[in-house]
């Protein structure tokens, strides 16, 4: 069972290589409990927020967050034609492409999952089949778990290419042993994988515990436009101009202002774009 080796039912405990390859058969994680306003804005675990979220939100953001989560691996996929998929996934999100694009799509995400030549390339091209069938009835979870786990075997194969010189596939095999039995990323690095992706999250949801109304006098044409261009160009670098555009038009809302002006990581789909533009 080596990392650099292709995957195949020869490595790893028995059944390893189908978990990886049926997603949808994958076990469960573990059991969420509701979170509280508080626990939202400090959470560093996404399971217990998804479950709080997947009553209240619509396909279209749930499918822009699992584009989102295929970002963080675009580095580790296999090949231009994988990324193109996730690309097809974000068209579809807001209206942009057909059932049979994105069929063709998440096609082409199972094709290159039978053809990674490593657990960790397998596990992005994953996160893409996941977010070409994410919805608000196909939980985007499944999608953070994968890019969690690609993430983190990346950073592990790292680190064992630094401290194992010659156990190298020891160390992978003992990796892939440890989240084989929970599907999450289990911890062995610094890299924290669940807490980048929280904060992509949050951009996109917003505080489900505040509700947020744009008054119409911020819709001026400056704030319009920035605030349209910012979602088309993705340049979240513009964030910060829109939030002054947004206090000289009379906004005062802190929640609003300050998530414009984080450093936080944004993402289309940022809940204060959506909100000016009244996407939902």
């Amino acid at each position: 069972m080596v990392m650099s080796g292709r995957p195949g039912s020869d490595m790893g405990p028995p059944g390893a290589s189908a978990a990886l390859v049926d997603c949808g058969t994958a076990p469960p994680g573990p059991e969420a409990t509701p979170v509280t306003e508080q626990e939202w804005l400090t959470c560093t675990d996404p399971t217990p927020m998804m479950e709080l979220l997947e009553k209240k939100s619509s396909d279209r953001k749930f499918r822009l967050f699992a584009v989102a989560c295929c970002r963080t691996v675009r580095h580790l996929l296999p090949d231009e034609r994988c990324w193109n998929a996730v690309l097809v996934a974000e068209r579809f999100a807001d209206g942009q492409a057909t059932d049979h694009d994105l069929a063709v799509a998440d096609g082409v995400a199972v094709q290159f999952q039978e053809e990674a030549v490593s657990w960790v390339e397998r596990l992005a091209a994953q996160t893409v089949g996941e977010a070409t069938k994410c919805n608000s009835r196909f939980p985007a979870r499944r999608v953070w778990e994968r890019a969690a786990l690609a993430l983190e075997g990346e950073a592990v194969e790292q680190m064992a290419h630094r401290e194992a010189t010659g156990h190298v596939d020891e160390m992978m095999e003992a990796w892939l042993d440890a989240w084989l039995g929970s599907e999450r990323a289990v911890g062995w690095t610094d890299s924290d994988p669940d807490g980048h992706l929280v904060s992509l999250l949050r951009c996109s949801f917003g505080n489900p515990f505040r509700s947020v109304i744009a008054d119409p006098k911020w819709l001026t044409s400056t704030v319009i436009a920035l605030a349209q261009g910012i979602y088309d160009d993705r340049a979240f670098h513009r964030l910060p101009i829109l939030a002054d555009a947004l206090q000289d038009a009379g906004c005062d809302n802190t929640d609003v202002l300050d998530h414009c002006r984080s450093a936080d990581p944004h993402v289309r789909g940022c809940w204060v774009i959506d909100l000016l533009l009244g996407k939902s």
